[in-house]
């Protein structure tokens, strides 16, 4: 029985990067927001609580922003226990260009997204109209449909009706995108590397550009895209003149335009056809579910998931393979992550120890 469990183990590897380079001095160890001192081994190792994604937003003074007599952008980003906290006034920090009626206006934004989503098993309708979530330069997205007005609920994109970046102001000087470029969301242009964030929907679920891994190793790079299909002319009602066709193609998203990554973590992409962004919500709008207590991970327990099984053992692997240490993968207590933290772990599934 061991033996079929270690061959499955090093059939499915799935390799593991860690945040920190096991630094033996403390205090560059807590300098680092994604690592903590583990004073047991004398060690820096992975921080258990998941760092803020501040890193992920942009440094909105590095542009030159809207231009003319517009104000320049500002945004600032910080975490509670349950939110990400993003603050904005709402200016581009590239060059406006007016495609509506409405000129730009600063506004005062304060945004709670969810830090630790809910996946509450079933999709969740996003607003006909309003905000479905933000970008990572703080400004709102809405979902792939105008208002009333002059296109009754038309597909804003199909129609043309944006800027070069896929955004463009409603009333109240409002700008918000209906689609996302990453060349417009991030501080340069990747070639050659998976897409970053450019977004997070109002379930806290991060969006990416459409480019991503195919598998965790990123040995391949792919364009996912939408299993939205147009069935009619969406110049009027977008969501009547598209259909959600269920497929078994790898790179087709799900009905919210989502889908489980390589690493096992639901999120979201950007697609360049309808709903461009986010067609549903996996997770529940605006609340959040709680930080890892960490009084209740047992030793074993690698993913946190409050079970010890085979894919404990498939990330024991990894960290071996990788030269890695994990409090919760060191299962002996020697300091080390080796051959014996393996074994542990698969005589604990046994119920040998």
């Amino acid at each position: 029985m061991k033996n079929i469990i270690l061959l499955i183990t090093f059939t499915f590897i799935t390799h593991i990067y860690g945040q920190c380079e096991n630094i033996q001095n403390q205090a560059p160890c807590n300098n680092n927001d994604n690592c903590m001192w583990y004073s047991d081994c004398g060690i820096c190792v992975e921080s258990i609580e998941p760092a803020c994604p501040i890193d992920n937003f942009l440094d909105v003074s590095q542009f030159e922003g809207a231009g003319g007599n517009y104000p320049y952008p500002q945004l600032s980003v910080s975490c509670d226990n349950n939110s990400i906290n993003v603050s904005s006034n709402g200016i581009i920090h590239y060059p406006f260009v007016q495609i509506t009626p409405n000129n730009l206006q600063s506004q005062n934004y304060n945004w709670d997204i969810p830090r630790y989503p809910i996946d509450n098993g079933q999709n969740n309708t996003i607003p006909l109209l309003g905000v479905a979530g933000i970008a990572v330069n703080g400004l709102p997205f809405f979902g792939p449909n105008e208002a009333q007005f002059p296109d009754p609920y038309g597909d804003p994109v199909y129609n043309g009706i944006m800027d070069y970046c896929m955004g463009h102001t409603a009333q109240q000087g409002v700008y918000h995108y209906h689609a996302m470029l990453v060349e417009c969301l991030s501080m340069s242009f990747p070639i050659n590397e998976p897409d970053p964030v450019v977004g997070y929907a109002n379930d806290g679920y991060p969006i990416y550009g459409p480019i991503g891994c195919i598998d965790a190793e990123c040995s391949e790079l792919v364009e996912y895209s939408s299993g939205w299909v147009q069935t009619g002319d969406p110049t009027t009602y977008a969501w009547d003149n598209h259909e959600f066709v269920e497929s078994n193609d790898p790179l087709k998203l799900d009905e919210c335009n989502g889908h489980y990554g390589p690493n096992g973590d639901y999120h979201y992409h950007a697609t360049s056809t309808f709903p461009y962004i986010v067609g549903c919500y996996h997770g529940t709008q605006n609340q959040s579910g709680n930080s890892p207590d960490l009084s209740t991970i047992e030793g074993g327990d690698l993913n946190q998931d409050e079970l010890i099984n085979v894919l404990d053992v498939i990330q024991s692997v990894n960290l071996v393979l990788a030269n890695s240490f994990s409090i919760y993968g060191d299962v002996n207590d020697d300091c080390e992550i080796n051959v014996l933290d393996i074994v542990s772990i698969v005589n604990i599934i046994l119920g040998i120890i």
